[in-house]
């Protein structure tokens, strides 16, 4: 007896972050103006492509939280499905416990209670099934840009999301051993099967910024989406993006996985 082949799946997991916890973070960072606005266009784009959304945004936007979704979301997807992963919020970074001068920093996102470390997140990468496709959305600043950065601020003198060094390292000396455990908890280089998609909201020579509206890479993916009218491929898709970003933000594109190749040549957003 024949089956009918089996129908792909499309999740969402959407995370924004606009005010950190002052017990963790301190009183002095700034909160940012537009990603819980953010989330809601992420949803709109989700909902119209037939994607199951899940929204971490305030008190529920937790380093645990959003490991344990992803962790989850990890075992329902099978090769074909598709997740769309988007964090809007501050960038941060963390010392290495090991003080490897290669390694020295590690580039995490500002969830409302703690940084979570790239190495946390390539660990959750790697709990995926081979030929699952994730398309990361990274609307905050790309690793260690903070400290290369040239000031260049926009004529609107907007925000920046790259959470202040000093912020940064006052954070990491106050906590050091909850963080040194995190970086020992994760796995080395671990593998990640899945195809994977990482679209960051600049260069490591550059700041990410937002508007009261949304985050800059989040406000030119809306205008190139175009309510959907945009039918091509990734590869266009990020090009016309780039296009549509001030000169002073470039988004960065990076790939991992078996075959993201063949990812890039899918229709945006689509499974």
């Amino acid at each position: 007896m024949k089956t009918s082949p089996r129908q792909a799946n499309g999740a969402a997991v959407l995370v924004g972050v606009n005010k950190l916890d002052p017990g963790h973070y301190g009183t002095s960072c700034v909160d940012l103006l537009s990603p819980d606005k953010d989330v809601e266009d992420y949803e709109l784009i989700a909902k119209l492509n037939g994607l199951t959304t899940q929204i971490l945004q305030a008190e529920n936007a937790t380093r645990s939280k959003l490991v344990s979704t992803l962790a989850k979301t990890a075992k329902t997807l099978k090769a074909g499905d598709f997740l769309l992963l988007t964090f809007s919020g501050y960038g941060g970074q963390v010392i290495n416990f090991d003080g490897n001068l290669s390694e020295q920093l590690s580039a995490t996102w500002c969830l409302q209670n703690g940084q979570l470390l790239y190495p946390e997140i390539f660990q959750v990468l790697s709990d995926f099934t081979q030929g699952v496709n994730i398309l990361i959305v990274s609307d905050t600043s790309s690793p260690y840009s903070s400290l290369n950065y040239q000031h260049i601020n926009p004529a609107n003198a907007d925000r920046q999301r790259s959470l202040p060094v000093e912020i940064a390292e006052t954070v990491y000396l106050k906590n050091k051993d909850q963080y040194d455990s995190f970086y020992l908890g994760s796995k080395s280089n671990p593998t990640i099967s899945a195809n994977v998609i990482w679209l960051t909201g600049c260069q490591v020579n550059q700041v990410a910024f937002e508007s009261n509206y949304n985050g800059y890479l989040t406000a030119a993916i809306k205008h190139t989406w175009n309510g959907g009218t945009f039918l091509g491929s990734y590869e266009s898709f990020f090009k016309e993006v780039s296009l549509n970003m001030p000169v002073f933000q470039s988004p960065k594109i990076t790939t991992y996985g078996e075959d993201p190749n063949q990812f890039l040549k899918k229709r945006t957003f689509t499974f």
